[in-house]
């Protein structure tokens, strides 16, 4: 399931007389004393992560009662830290870490910001700070009582935001009155939330407590929590546009990948859509005054997603790849190489426009003049991001991207070459639009004719080296562009978890009968249906970016309904269902009613089974419980043999009954699992004689030793899974006595990440979550 994740900073220059430059230069990125750390004696490595990264700022979480022991290491590491920084280009400001007693009493922020400005007097000029940044965000305080927003002068709050704003006023005399004194410029920044601004005073722009802030300090680190860039954009351009000093705003996207907050986070998108969604903030803003760049929180996070950008399966995705004209023998591993006469132009695009993800894809360029010629586009495997040939054997699906710039009758052939020279094409061609659609390809090898019998004309999945895009020459004649991006093995990108029948992220809807649908497929039926479909409004959507809806028009029929098929490639098999006979779903309707709708199930054989209370939707999105069990479903038709097995469901189904309404609705439904979302770190789900211990060390690398208690005989499986549910290790699986045990896991072979032990004994399990830093 997509999320992507944005937290929004505003860097807005003060209204200060002793106003300074920013010293702040796109990207920054919020530094914290791991790495830093980590790269003690080797900051220059830790830069070159930086440039990497893009990131020319850092806010430096700093230890200012350390740093004021002159003889400390950690004064000499900051030092040395800063001095590469500056030689390198990289701005620093000292972070003070959140605190709430800075708001009560105002001594501990003065004298650690006092250690700061006695610290950048005593050492050279490359070695000292360019700010101070207060990590110190009011509603952190234990006394504030508004979850949801702030109005001055409306609760006790106020007191805490005044409290707050003499902090400010304070720390700004203290550096205006160093700076009087001949001390270097040290600028002053603050975090602050959104909301506390959007409540300031309705219908105005800069007003209420954040215009005073911003008397005292030099920007505001403004967050904002969202789930895409577009929100993003919607919820600041306001502030953007009003602002009317130049350079004076940056924005921020959150790279956290902590599955205990899902709706802030990119751990499922990876590093090349983070990139994508700063570079569009850039496009979007760029031509504003006041907009000076972009901030990323944290690195750890970032440089995570940039370590993993091509885990579990991605075969490519255009955006570290190369281009070569030339023949496809000539090439290296993570090359492409095209032929054909009527080829123009072709090569790897930089271009947010053009690409499906990230900001890259391959485009070729085909004028069809007579004689026309096919062409032959060709991709080398083999690089040392890709996973290995050899897991192409775990499944023979691929799933790529691909448009045209026009709708034409030419036909596309997927093909693969191996490394004998056995060359194989699909019978059938693949299909393609003028916007991007999700190709997947079988690689049976009933699905491919043999082209050149190299090798000897034996299939090996293991054996591919090329992928291959065959496309004949166009009967219309004319000039087309073609465009392909992101190469899969299998479901992997877009997976659905254990427990989810279908997200609706990855499926599809038809207006043909159910008869006619395919696996991961919606498709309509009945007489009321106005309109069906899925639906990409943000409004409309329980989670993620699709949900399916219904259009009902009930003055012009008395029934119809949805159904899905199941069975797609990112779902569990549908005999899993038999393990528990409860299905959750998400629902809501346009407007209250009292229509009836009928939930059904279809096996396999054609037994229809409805259940037996009808239900109806509420105007906003709730989660339904529909108990699979057979005393709760009569059979409706028996085009089988009439026995009720959950084993054998082919189809779920929804149908719309008219009761007394009258009129137009609309029913959405979306997210569809086996049972009940839980947080995967979820304690005490074993019975009470079993227990399943925290990881030490926990972040490990790349050993950890994983304790457990049994209190009686019983089988017992511990599993290490990854982020997307996929089975890493089985590290016990067998009948265990009572005891304690213990077992040193070593994930030498792991990439960094976080990954998830369980413990199951009989029907119960627990989870923990492990973090590997390497």
């Amino acid at each position: 399931m997509r999320i992507l994740s944005i937290v929004l900073i505003l860097f807005v220059l003060c209204d200060s007389t002793f106003a300074r430059n920013n010293k702040f230069e796109s990207r920054g990125c919020y530094l914290y004393s791991s790495p830093f750390y980590q790269y003690i004696n080797n900051y220059d490595s830790l830069i070159d992560q930086f440039e990497k990264l893009g990131i020319k700022s850092v806010l430096l979480s700093t230890d200012a009662n350390l740093l004021d022991n002159v003889s400390s290491n950690y004064r000499k590491y900051v030092r040395d830290f800063i001095k590469i920084a500056h030689q390198r280009g990289v701005f620093v400001h000292a972070m003070h870490l959140q605190s709430y007693h800075f708001i009560d009493g105002y001594a501990g922020a003065i004298d650690r910001t006092n250690k700061i400005i006695d610290y950048n007097n005593n050492v050279e000029d490359l070695e000292k700070f360019d700010g101070v940044h207060l990590d110190v965000e009011p509603h952190t305080h234990p006394n504030w009582t508004s979850p949801n927003g702030y109005l001055p002068g409306s609760n006790a709050n106020e007191t805490i935001m005044r409290n707050f704003i003499g902090l400010l006023d304070t720390l700004r005399s203290v550096l205006d009155l160093s700076l009087s004194n001949g001390a270097d410029t040290l600028i002053i920044s603050a975090d602050q939330t959104y909301w506390i601004h959007d409540k300031a005073v309705a219908g105005e722009l800069n007003t209420g407590h954040v215009n005073d802030l911003l008397k005292y300090i030099d920007f505001i680190t403004l967050f904002d929590y969202t789930d895409n860039e577009s929100n993003l954009i919607t919820h600041v351009d306001d502030e953007i546009y009003a602002a009317n000093r130049p350079k004076s705003i940056v924005l921020a996207m959150d790279t956290k990948y902590d599955l205990e907050y899902p709706s802030i986070t990119f751990y499922d998108e990876g590093y090349f859509a983070y990139d994508r969604g700063d570079k569009i903030l850039h496009q979007y803003f760029g031509k504003e005054p006041s907009f000076l760049g972009t901030c990323v929180f944290k690195y750890e996070s970032t440089q995570y997603l940039y370590d993993n950008r091509y885990s579990n399966g991605l075969i490519t995705s255009v955006e570290e790849d190369l281009f070569e004209f030339d023949e496809p023998k000539n090439s290296s591993s993570g090359e492409w190489t095209i032929n054909g006469s009527s080829i123009t132009g072709a090569g790897i695009i930089d271009s947010i426009q053009t690409a499906f993800n990230g900001t890259k894809s391959f485009s070729t360029t085909v004028d069809w003049k007579a004689p026309s010629e096919n062409v032959i586009i060709r991709y080398q495997l083999g690089t040392a991001y890709q996973n290995g040939i050899q897991n192409w054997s775990n499944t023979p699906i691929v799933y790529f991207y691909l448009k045209a710039q026009l709708q034409t009758s030419a036909k596309i052939f997927f093909g693969v070459i191996e490394e004998d020279g056995d060359h194989w094409r699909l019978k059938n061609p693949v299909t393609f639009s003028t916007k991007y659609e999700k190709n997947s390809v079988n690689l049976f090898e009933e699905n491919l004719v043999l082209i050149d019998n190299a090798g000897g004309g034996g299939f090996s999945l293991e054996k591919i080296k090329f992928i291959e895009f065959y496309i004949e020459a166009d009967p219309n004649l004319g000039e087309n562009i073609y465009y392909f991006d992101d190469i899969l093995v299998g479901e992997v990108i877009e997976t659905y978890p254990d427990n989810v029948i279908t997200s609706i992220e990855l499926d599809k809807f038809s207006n043909t009968g159910p008869s006619s649908s395919t696996p991961g497929e919606w498709t309509r039926y009945g007489t009321i249906l106005t309109s069906a479909g899925i639906t990409l409004e943000s409004q409309f959507v329980h989670s993620g970016k699709q949900a399916i809806f219904y259009g009902a028009d009930w003055n012009n029929g008395t029934f119809g309904g949805l159904r899905y098929q199941l069975g797609a490639p990112g779902q569990k098999l549908i005999q899993d269902w038999s393990h528990s006979t409860e299905l959750y779903f998400y629902g809501k309707t346009n407007l209250q009613n009292n229509a009836q709708i009928e939930f059904e199930i279809i096996e396999e054989d054609g037994d229809r089974w409805r259940m037996k209370n009808a239900f109806n939707l509420t105007t906003n999105y709730e989660q339904y419980t529909v108990n699979l069990a057979e005393s709760n479903f009569n059979v409706v038709e028996s085009n089988g043999n009439g026995v009720y097995d959950l084993t054998k469901v082919k189809f779920i189904s929804f149908t719309f009954r008219k009761g007394s309404d009258t009129g137009k609705y609309k029913y959405y439904f979306d997210d569809f699992t086996r049972n009940k979302i839980t947080r995967v770190n979820q304690e005490n789900s074993l019975p009470d004689n079993f227990k399943l211990i925290q990881n030490y060390p926990n972040p490990f690398n790349p050993k950890t030793v994983i304790n457990y208690i049994v209190n009686k005989n019983t089988n017992v499986k511990l599993t290490i899974y990854d982020l997307l549910g996929n089975t890493v290790d089985i590290l016990v699986d067998k009948l265990q006595g009572k005891g304690n045990y213990q077992i040193e896991y070593n994930a030498s072979n792991l990439s960094s990440g976080i990954y998830f032990c369980e413990m199951r004994v009989d029907n119960n399990s627990q989870r923990l979550k492990m973090m590997l830093l390497k």
